[in-house]
Parts: structure tokens; C-alpha cells; sequence
């Protein structure tokens, strides 16, 4: 699959695990892969999420690695705010719930989630 043209590959970053997330993005394009997509992880479990200069790092070293290989580099919503590229997040993305409630934010635990002008 990581080879399909429309394939977008999704590395989820958790703290402490950069070089695994470069490595599982060298062997992705090795695989074929021309679509790779940072997720920063952000659920409920604080001691999993990536400090802001690990998601700096991660984002740099993708960026680097695309430009050389000719592969197509993004970040989530999330994950972009996180970086200062933007002051909002998940435009365009409606979570509904169980009990057919809508939702603008897919993660409770977001610290962007209580902020009235993030979602």
C-alpha cells in the first residue's frame, strides 16, 4: 500500500521517538512512499506527547529528507499549531459522536480544545 500513488503514510510522533520516526520514514520511501504526514501524538496520556522541540526536529528532519528525495512532507492541523504555523486547527474537520452530537475538535484531551477560537 505505501506504494500506491495516493498513499499518504502517517507517522505518529511520541515523546522520546524521533530517530524512530525518521527511520520509519526512510524505510516508508524506501518502500515507495511520496506522501508522508507528522501527527503529533495528543491523546489523553500527557507522558506520550512530544515536546514542541521534538515536533520542531521531526518536522525539520521530514522537511529535509522530502526536499532531498523528492517526497511530499505535511503536518496535522494539530501539529502545526503546536509549531507556530498557524493559530488555528481543524478547519473543515467535524467529529460526530456516538449520540449523533457534532464536534469541530476529534481529540477531548487537545489543549486547543477549550481555546473558543482554536476549533
Amino acid at each position: 500500500m505505501v506504494s500506491h500513488p495516493r498513499a499518504i503514510v502517517n507517522l505518529l510522533l511520541l515523546r522520546n521517538s524521533v530517530n524512530e520516526t525518521i527511520r520509519q520514514a526512510t524505510t516508508a520511501v524506501r518502500h515507495g512512499a511520496k506522501r508522508l504526514l507528522l501527527l503529533g501524538y495528543k491523546g489523553a496520556r500527557p507522558e506520550f506527547r512530544p515536546s514542541t522541540t521534538e515536533l520542531s526536529d521531526a518536522y525539520t528532519m521530514l522537511n529535509m529528507l522530502g526536499r532531498r528525495l523528492n517526497v511530499t512532507v505535511a503536518a496535522d492541523d494539530y501539529t502545526r499549531r503546536r509549531l507556530g504555523l498557524t493559530t488555528t486547527c481543524g478547519e473543515g474537520f467535524l467529529r460526530v459522536r456516538i449520540d449523533g452530537a457534532r464536534e469541530p475538535c476529534s481529540f477531548e484531551s487537545c489543549e486547543f480544545r477549550r481555546d473558543s477560537n482554536a476549533h
